[in-house]
């Protein structure tokens, strides 16, 4: 794979130019939903029944898949619908097994629809329900080089660093969780909570002795009449939301696919236009956390004196145009601070990133998705192929890249994926650090078999390379085999 960016000259830093576009793209929406809410008001009182959920009140599900895949498989059934998409009156006391599938993943799924599924899961206790959730995973992995880490992809190592194949299987990406529906509050808004849980913690490099790792933990209110959601907790991040089907871990995590989870505090609000144009906007305050040097001896790392600001705008149209799934097109973006000391200098480095996601069905077998960033100080995103801040110089790496993916739906049961992705830092950011890493790419292809709602095998194959500013090239053929068990 021969994609890279060029270097066009110095571009300005975060500082002013990131604030100023950041507040006129925040100004712009405001204003937009303002205006737009004053003279439509009336088109906004829709019943949440009839919004798809690739716009429903708590999730970006354009056309089923999101950053929400992003730990795991993005494959049909989706399984961050049962844990993302509103519930607020499940009836059934306990679960009722079905011989019907739960997802159809060229479908959308209503709010009514999800409910009746869901209801066949949940228990009730008082005024609360409970909905537990999660899947059993196991895959095997062959990489033709050594790569950090072996079970799952971030980045190749240099044959100078260790030019040696391996393998594993592994079953740490199992997860639990369990989502809360409460009494409603005000006798208005749905009131839940959730919290999930995966097994890839730090376990001292032992990968059968995988440790619980704190994934997802939120409050949300969802007002379902005017299309609104506030959420308190961790959640995964509002730019970049979606995700290329694959069975990596961290689909192309710091190699075009930025997005990750932290604690934050946001508010969305959808407008429906006309049924084939509805539109959503996001703003929130998120956990500025630090991405580089957190276990570097003399290097103190700190998230900076004010919260990270993150925003998005999506729009979907065409539903009935084509086949009942709209395209969605979004726009985000965010801005933030880091601290470090080291050695007594202290260097106050921007974060901050513009973004830009698609999501078009062709047909109804076919759906084609993207994502394109640009950026600085990006590693806490999965950004920079882990760089975020320049070791010598104490300055912000500046970084762009992005990922495309068509999803083919071969059969009922069969679904193919084949994509690529690259991640670049700029070069002239890099200079003076040893090892430092210039570009992660690749492509890849997979198999997707589904063989009743609960159990699904894959089979993935990939060709991936990291280039490296001061040592040859870790060029990767990676072969890996999935099975996962939902329920």
């Amino acid at each position: 794979m021969n994609a890279t960016f060029t270097n066009v000259g110095r571009i300005p830093r975060a500082g002013v130019l990131g604030t100023a576009v950041g507040g006129v793209v925040l100004t712009m929406a405001i204003l937009t939903s303002s205006v737009l809410y004053a003279q439509y008001s009336n088109a906004f009182l829709i019943d949440s029944d009839e919004i798809p959920a690739s716009f429903s009140s708590t999730t970006y599900l354009s056309a089923g898949l999101t950053q929400e895949l992003g730990d795991d498989l993005s494959v049909p059934p989706v399984p961050q619908v049962s844990t993302e998409t509103p519930s607020s009156s499940l009836q059934d006391d306990t679960a009722v097994s079905t011989d019907e599938p739960l997802f159809n993943p060229d479908d959308y799924l209503t709010k009514s629809e999800f409910q009746d599924h869901a209801s066949k899961l949940a228990w009730k206790k008082g005024d609360f329900t409970f909905t537990p959730y999660g899947f059993v995973w196991v895959n095997a992995v062959m990489n033709s080089q050594a790569c950090v880490t072996d079970c799952f992809l971030l980045y190749n190592q240099s044959p100078d660093q260790n030019d040696a194949a391996s393998c594993g299987v592994d079953a740490r990406t199992s997860r639990i969780g369990m989502k809360i529906d409460g009494p409603k509050v005000c006798g208005i808004y749905d009131l839940s909570g959730t919290f999930e849980a995966d097994f890839q913690g730090a376990a001292n490099g032992s990968r059968n002795k995988g440790q619980m790792q704190f994934r997802k933990a939120y409050i949300e209110l969802i007002d379902k009449a005017n299309d609104a959601r506030l959420e308190f907790g961790q959640d995964w991040d509002t730019i970049s939301p979606l995700a290329p089907q694959m069975l990596n871990y961290l689909p192309c995590g710091f190699v075009g696919n930025i997005g990750y989870r932290r604690a934050q505090i946001r508010y969305e609000k959808g407008f429906t236009f006309s049924p084939d144009f509805k539109s959503k906007y996001t703003i929130g305050i998120a956990d500025p956390f630090p991405g580089d040097f957190l276990t570097t001896p003399g290097v103190s790392a700190c998230s900076g004196g004010w919260p990270m600001v993150q925003g998005r705008v999506a729009f979907s149209f065409g539903e009935h145009c084509h086949c009942g799934r709209a395209t969605t097109i979004g726009f985000s973006g965010h801005i933030g601070q880091n601290v470090y000391q080291f050695s007594g200098v202290t260097a106050r480095t921007p974060t901050w990133s513009y973004n830009a996601d698609l999501d078009v069905p062709i047909g109804r077998r076919f759906r084609l998705l993207g994502e394109y960033f640009f950026g600085e100080n990006l590693s806490t995103f999965c950004g920079g192929i882990n760089q975020g801040v320049n070791n010598v110089t104490h300055e912000s790496i500046r970084d762009r890249g992005g990922w495309i993916c068509l999803n083919s739906k071969l059969s009922d049961k069969l679904t193919n994926n084949i994509g690529c992705a690259i991640d670049q830092p700029f070069e002239d950011d890099l200079q003076g650090m040893a090892g430092a890493r210039t570009c992660n790419k690749g492509i890849f292809t997979n198999f997707l078999y589904q063989w009743n709602k609960a159990l699904m095998t894959g089979l993935e194959f990939g060709n991936w390379k990291t280039e490296y500013l001061d040592m040859a090239p870790g060029e990767n053929l990676r072969i890996e085999f999935a099975a996962q068990y939902l329920f």
